[in-house]
């Protein structure tokens, strides 16, 4: 119960730091799980995104985005532990991917800047 109290916590974050960039919930996209991953996305619309990331864990929390290709953009993170926070990438029209590396549960959530 603690563990799922604690994703819905991170979730409504955010959703609150998407709305004070000024992003609308309709543009966002909206990723959750627990463990390692690899997640795909769509970019619609060329300009900075930006990515608020949630880790409730013990062990390393990186994310790593890569081109449809597979090419290496950026390390969104890469943290111990819990984590709360943010990062933006200028990002064209596209597919992107996330490999997500992680032991607790985790949320991405990725809006236009």
């Amino acid at each position: 119960r603690d563990a799922m109290q604690a994703v819905i916590l991170a979730e409504n974050a955010a959703v609150s730091e998407m709305h004070s960039v000024g992003s609308s919930l309709v543009d966002a996209i909206r990723l959750n799980g627990h463990g390692d991953d690899v997640r795909k996305f769509n970019v619609t619309e060329t300009g900075l995104h930006i990515f608020s990331m949630h880790h409730t864990g013990d062990d390393n929390f990186a994310i790593t985005l890569k081109d449809d290709d597979g090419k290496y953009i950026a390390l969104l993170v890469n943290e111990i532990g819990d984590y709360s926070g943010k990062n933006s990438e200028r990002l064209a029209v596209g597919r992107y991917s996330l490999t997500i590396k992680a032991d607790g549960d985790w949320t991405i959530a990725i809006a236009s800047g």
